[in-house]
């Protein structure tokens, strides 16, 4: 959703005000407060309205998977295997099944669907210890771990280990506080601390507990600023971490290193397609045979706009239900699934890069129209 003139002059102003004063030593004034709570106040809200652009196709992965929409189970009452369908394989860990798992009733030809083993995620950490100050420590710690793990499952592509190398500098930890006061907890000297914050390029990482996390609209948020990125604490498969933090990092790398403009509609758009092209690439790599089946069975079901169809496929090959994902993961993985039939079909068509862009608005219409 884009901004107004004067709300985007508003976000800038407060930015700049709640900025000047966190950069304060020693106790606030009254007014100091009142004035920081003003600001805060007038970036949440302005965020509120636009941040969802940023991950708005989450819209596909929660309005398609329900399609009618019925309030309530967002997402999940399609994700759920109905009784009359076929076997299902997700395999995880060191499960070693394989069945051969079929397509039923969306008009394609039976097939064996690929070993597709996940990473599960070791949920130990996923409440934090509010108040301890060790165990803040160790849940930040743990989660970092996880996070870098996830990314370098990736490695073999360049711009992952360029967005790698890019958190390792710049990123400073955080621990959630509530749905989006944060708490910098870190065994370092003041003065250090504030001078990395201080540095244009640095961003804030949070990693939100259990009991924050349904509240966030996506499994990873950043703000339109590209300073705080939000994670989901309660990630399941590892692959789709290291997948999703790498689309959300390209677009904090766009707008603090390349600074893109994020109210600007063609800026904002041809960042969007770099980061789904990324995405795409990094579920082929995860595994490219299951990928092939997707773009061989998913392609004509898109260009049918038989959605429905297509979110069964994706069942089938990925971990994208409630059984081995949690919730935001298997909204965005169906998404990011879909996105990516969409560009790689674009790609065999002979488009370019800019071109993807009008192919990305025009999918979210065909959603929008469809449901």
């Amino acid at each position: 959703m884009s901004l107004s003139e004067q709300e985007q002059t508003q976000y800038t102003e407060a930015k700049n005000a709640l900025s000047k004063i966190e950069k304060k030593t020693g106790r606030l004034t009254n007014r100091e407060r009142q004035e920081k709570e003003k600001a805060q106040k007038i970036i949440a809200d302005i965020e509120a309205k636009i941040s969802t652009s940023r991950r708005d196709f989450i819209k596909i992965g929660l309005s398609v998977v329900l399609g009618a929409g019925a309030a309530g189970l967002i997402g999940y009452q399609s994700c759920k295997p109905k009784e009359k369908t076929s076997p299902r394989t997700q395999s995880a860990g060191n499960n070693d099944s394989n069945k051969n798992t079929i397509i039923a009733d969306i008009g394609v030809d039976e097939y064996e669907t690929p070993k597709q083993n996940y990473k599960k995620i070791d949920e130990t950490y996923k409440d934090t210890q509010e108040g301890n100050f060790e165990q803040m420590l160790e849940h930040q710690a743990h989660w970092k771990n996880i996070s870098q793990e996830a990314l370098q499952l990736f490695v073999d592509n360049p711009t992952v280990v360029k967005l790698l190398k890019f958190m390792d500098q710049n990123a400073v930890y955080s621990v959630a506080q509530g749905p989006k006061k944060t708490l910098r907890v870190a065994k370092t000297d003041k003065e250090d601390l504030q001078k990395k914050l201080n540095d244009p390029l640095s961003f804030e990482i949070v990693f939100m507990p259990e009991k924050y996390a349904p509240q966030m609209r996506a499994p990873i948020v950043i703000d339109p600023s590209g300073k705080t990125i939000r994670i989901a604490a309660n990630f399941k498969v590892q692959e789709w971490l290291g997948i999703m933090l790498a689309h959300e990092l390209s677009h904090v790398y766009d707008v603090l290193v390349n600074k893109e403009n994020v109210f600007n509609k063609e800026e904002w758009n041809a960042g969007e397609v770099r980061a789904h092209l990324l995405e795409a690439d990094l579920i082929k790599k995860w595994n490219p045979k299951t990928y092939q089946i997707l773009l061989e069975k998913g392609t004509p079901l898109l260009k049918a706009e038989q959605f429905r169809k297509l979110i069964k496929l994706i069942e089938n090959l990925y971990p994208v239900t409630q059984e081995n994902a949690s919730y935001h993961e298997a909204s965005l993985g169906l998404a990011g699934c879909i996105t990516a039939v969409a560009l790689e079909h674009a790609k065999s068509q002979g488009l370019t890069e800019k071109d993807m862009g009008m192919v990305y608005k025009n999918l979210m219409k065909k959603i929008s129209r469809k449901f």
